[in-house]
């Protein structure tokens, strides 16, 4: 609905957006390791792909959008009281439009790599690192010139702390960029530094 009709950027005229996706997925456990692995190939295509172009304005179709890649996760379960994700994916995008005068697409990472700490306290308290992410070779189009430019890499640490009570409710406090990584995910729009939220969750 934004799409189609936010002041800023509302286009009525928008055709559907369309995609076939494809997944082939593989998981091994390693009992006696106390290991899993998790793998999978995808490969998608999208046309008339619904997008803000880069020089703002209305959101607009694009005509082909291709996005091949893979991704692996091990993960192991609660040693103790302590469980640990950990994630890589690799994305190949490409704007595959006839007339399209650069192939890269921004704000998708090449490569995105995830690690992910919780340790579970007696009582219902729960410490844990939401992520800490390393996206490289952030692909990006420089406004006067139809060329590609990588954004640095960077690293970002978020931290939270919650407490579980009555079954079905939680209370939660949490830093993001922990570590006041300055970053850009887009060209010319830093993000926000470290800053800190609160908040409760009740499940119905």
């Amino acid at each position: 609905m934004r799409d189609l009709y936010a002041v800023d950027r509302g286009n009525p005229e928008l055709e559907p957006e369309t995609t076939d996706t494809y997944e082939l997925g593989w998981r091994q456990d390693f009992s006696s390791a106390g290991l899993a692995f998790e793998a999978v190939l995808f490969h998608i295509d999208a046309d008339d792909f619904i997008e803000r172009p880069l020089t703002g304005g209305l959101v607009q179709n694009f005509e082909a959008y291709q996005f091949p890649g893979r991704g692996g996760h091990p993960c192991e379960p609660l040693i103790g009281s302590l469980r640990l994700d950990r994630g890589h994916t690799w994305t190949d995008s490409e704007n595959q439009s006839s007339g399209a005068d650069i192939e890269t697409l921004q704000n998708r990472p090449e490569h995105k790599f995830a690690l992910r700490a919780d340790y579970e306290f007696a009582g219902g308290w729960r410490v844990g690192g939401p992520g800490s992410t390393s996206p490289t070779a952030t692909p990006c189009r420089a406004r006067r010139r139809p060329r590609a430019q990588e954004l640095g890499d960077y690293n970002v640490l978020d931290l939270d702390v919650s407490f579980e009570f009555g079954g079905n409710a939680r209370v939660y406090a949490r830093i993001e960029n922990a570590l006041d990584e300055l970053y850009e995910e887009s060209f010319g729009f830093p993000q926000a530094g470290r800053h800190a939220r609160a908040g409760a969750e009740v499940r119905l």
